[in-house]
């Protein structure tokens, strides 16, 4: 038997991570002993590890439970499983694809930088500022007059709890509320708002936005500086390519094993997940996310909701 944080520690992951996936209704609440403490099962940490080994190789939440419910059926048919994988395979496909655009556009914008430039002639800040000058080919409406919180996020491609949560972030300033209690923002403040958007639709961090915005409002800066950020996000960008590959190359191998009008016991996809001796990771999808909580959702803008 074990406590949460030896289940964690033999899994790889964190008590957090234990507890999310509980709430999550993908790992059973355990009995609780006597002194209210949790007390966990060889059979919960077999199925800690798989949900770890699933979801390290980009499966969803759902996923994991449809594999779940058909690790609890041997006799089930395999196609069930191949069927799941395939799904995820197009997935892939689609974040490849995304992934090396990102990468694409960002390069592009590079090579239009004049050397020894200003920020103010910085081509890859001008594209995060005015998409019309950027290869993503976003459009926006103009901004002019001012705009309450929902008609802001609105125009922006957003929600209003993604604009509160930016403030909080200290990547929007909060506006003067009016007489009425209301805030108002400016047009200034929805540029503001969809620079921040399309830096983060491209990828850039948090803190990477925060440094683009002070550079934003410095035109007289180097705009080696962007060009540094930007060498920095193109490598990130190679090493999230690199992974995916790798994550498809290891599915499609164990889809290739597996025996045609088989059951999910013969599964060689469910068993290279329920064992990561026989996949073709060797384990290390197993180890990645360690401190998986709930995440924020998208909303359908190219960007993160980012609502906590």
């Amino acid at each position: 038997m074990y406590s949460i944080g030896k289940l964690a520690a033999l899994s790889g992951a964190k008590a957090v991570t234990v507890r999310f996936y509980e709430k999550s209704g993908l790992l059973a609440s355990p009995k609780r002993l006597e002194n209210g403490y949790r007390s966990y099962s060889e059979g919960d940490l077999e199925t800690l590890r798989f949900i770890r080994h699933t979801r390290g190789h980009g499966f969803t939440l759902d996923e994991v439970k449809e594999l779940l419910a058909l690790r609890a059926a041997p006799e089930a048919s395999c196609g069930l499983v191949d069927a799941i994988a395939a799904r995820h395979v197009e997935k892939l496909d689609e974040r490849l694809k995304s992934v090396a655009s990102l990468r694409d556009q960002l390069l592009d914008l590079q090579s239009r930088c004049p050397p020894g430039g200003k920020a103010s002639e910085c081509a890859v800040l001008r594209g995060l500022m005015d998409p019309s000058a950027c290869p993503c080919g976003v459009e926006w409406l103009p901004a002019e007059g001012k705009y309450n919180i929902g008609k802001l996020a609105s125009l922006a491609g957003t929600k209003a709890g993604t604009v509160r949560y930016y403030e909080r972030a200290g990547l929007m300033k909060r506006p003067e509320r009016q007489g009425n209690g209301f805030r108002r923002y400016s047009a200034r403040d929805l540029e503001r708002l969809r620079f921040i958007r399309h830096c983060r639709s491209h990828g850039f961090t948090q803190e990477e936005t925060k440094e683009l915005l002070a550079l934003r409002e410095a035109p007289e800066a180097s705009c080696g500086l962007v060009d540094e950020m930007a060498d920095r996000h193109v490598a990130k960008l190679d090493e999230e390519i690199r992974s995916l590959n790798g994550l498809r190359g290891q599915l499609v191998e164990l889809m290739n094993r597996c025996p045609k009008g088989g059951t999910v016991s013969e599964c060689a996809i469910m068993r290279g997940l329920m064992d990561p001796s026989l996949c073709p990771c060797g384990g290390a999808a197993a180890n990645s996310g360690a401190a998986e909580t709930p995440a924020a959702g998208r909303d359908g803008s190219g960007g993160p909701a980012e609502s906590p």
